[in-house]
């Protein structure tokens, strides 16, 4: 279970642990090559996602080390996906140490920061993780419900099992099929245990779960022969070695049992280390050989030390880490706070600024609008102004006019009055002539050559 749950913290690395130690060394020797020539911070990410995880085994306490700086490169990089990877890896090695509240705490911050990304085989892996940790803890009902949650979001997201990611998408739900199995069989459920695990399909080995289910169900043949399956495995020794000695068969399950712990240093298991030297104290207290049981007990204990000396130490380090993460968090909240404000100050200035420049645009409109009026009303005034003078011009030349026919008309009339007075003088000359008065002929003749002069005075006038 503990190999599940490194495998979901990291994504699918593809990184097996029961290898041998040769296998293991020339590894981590390429994960440290190109961790050293790792030119961004994307690769040197991932490099050192595979060192934490390979190291959870081999060196807990470098892993512990590694896993935290993945989280500080994570919040450089400064993206969801690879912070959640990051919380998971950290997680995997709480839960190594056997600090489960803390490893669930980080797994449920990685599973927010999936959520957010909406990626569905991101969130899968997230429950699986979840449920890993509740089985190591022994919380079967968690286990339960976030191995239920994986399950149900592979089934309702069926069009991912198409195309190019196809096989990526069964594994991950066969995955899921076997953590449920894996859980129902810890709950003692051997029959629904034994329907999920036969619904998964060309995925893993399942051998030790069938062997779990049949020894559940005491159909040891059937144990016996899926133990044997999952051989050479720690799990499949220890599977042999307990299922020999309900059958009573004691040398064959001290047999299976040491052939497991001739199996720690390949797969440097603690946990199935443990249960064959206690499988070992008690058989050989059952037999009555006391030094025997004796020294396998000691070696139990001593096991036992070592991993709570080295989970204290890892707990230890994990305190102190979380304290700087929550001083970080707290520095990165201030700074956000400062930041906020300064996004204030800055929307603030900016709508001063843009009601100023209302402000002095409504004015300059204003201004434009007057200074139009005011040339408009310039313009009237002069026109007006111009429509006077050509009225007083007009108004003076008709007087003017009017003097000068006044004038013309005077003169004119007087001559029309003494050429009228002339008319009637001749005709009475005329008549004075004819009657023979001559000096009344003359005087009347005088007073017309008077009246011509003024004739021509007033025609001369006009």
């Amino acid at each position: 279970m503990k190999r599940l749950l490194i495998k979901i913290c990291l994504f699918n690395l593809l990184l097996i642990f029961c290898v041998d130690v040769f296998a293991q060394n020339t590894y981590l020797d390429t994960l440290r090559k190109q961790l050293a020539q790792a030119k961004d911070d994307n690769t040197r990410f991932r490099v050192l996602s595979h060192l934490a995880t390979m190291y959870i085994y081999v060196k807990p306490d470098s892993a512990m080390l590694l896993a935290q700086q993945t989280i500080a490169l994570a919040k450089k990089i400064n993206n969801d996906t690879v912070l959640s990877q990051a919380w998971m890896t950290y997680a995997a090695n709480l839960s190594q140490a056997g600090n489960y509240p803390q490893a669930i705490y980080f797994e449920l911050e990685a599973l927010k920061l999936a959520e957010k990304t909406n990626d569905p085989p991101v969130i899968g892996w997230n429950y699986e993780s979840l449920a890993g940790t509740y089985v190591e803890a022994e919380d079967y009902e968690h286990a339960l419900f976030y191995g239920r949650k994986a399950k149900a979001l592979y089934e309702s997201h069926r069009n991912f099992s198409a195309g190019a990611r196809k096989q990526y998408w069964n594994d991950m739900y066969s995955d899921a099929l076997q953590n449920l199995a894996i859980i129902y069989t810890k709950l003692n459920q051997p029959d629904t245990a034994l329907m999920y695990v036969q619904r998964v399909k060309n995925y893993g080995d399942p051998s030790s779960i069938y062997g779990d289910i049949y020894f559940i169900k005491e159909d040891y043949a059937k144990a016996l022969g899926y133990y044997r399956e999952d051989c050479p495995s720690m799990a499949g020794y220890n599977g042999l070695a307990k299922t020999f000695r309900k059958l009573n068969q004691i040398d064959l399950s001290i047999y299976y049992a040491n052939k497991a712990v001739e199996r720690n240093p390949k797969e440097k298991y603690p946990l199935g280390l443990l249960e064959a030297l206690g499988l070992l104290a008690d058989i050989y207290k059952l037999k009555g050989d006391n030094d025997s049981a004796v020294k396998y007990l000691q070696l139990t204990l001593s096991i036992k030390d070592s991993l709570f000396n080295q989970r204290k130490i890892m707990q230890m380090q994990s305190l102190t880490f979380n304290e700087q993460l929550r001083q970080q968090d707290i520095v990165d909240a201030q700074k956000a706070y400062r930041n906020k404000i300064k996004t204030y100050i800055l929307i603030g200035g900016l709508i001063v600024l843009l009601f100023l420049a209302f402000i002095l645009f409504r004015s300059n409109r204003q201004k434009q609008k007057a200074k139009t009026k005011i040339q408009q009303a310039y313009t009237e005034l002069k026109n007006a102004q111009q429509q006077l003078i050509q009225s007083e011009k007009m108004a003076s030349l008709g007087e003017l006019t009017a003097g000068i026919a006044h004038e013309i008309q005077n003169p004119l009339n007087f001559v029309n009055n003494f050429s009228e007075v002339n008319k009637e003088l001749l005709a009475e000359m005329k008549d004075e002539m004819n009657k023979g008065n001559i000096d009344d002929a003359n005087a009347i003749a005088n007073d017309v050559i008077e009246n011509e002069e003024k004739i021509n005075h007033h025609g001369k006038r006009a």
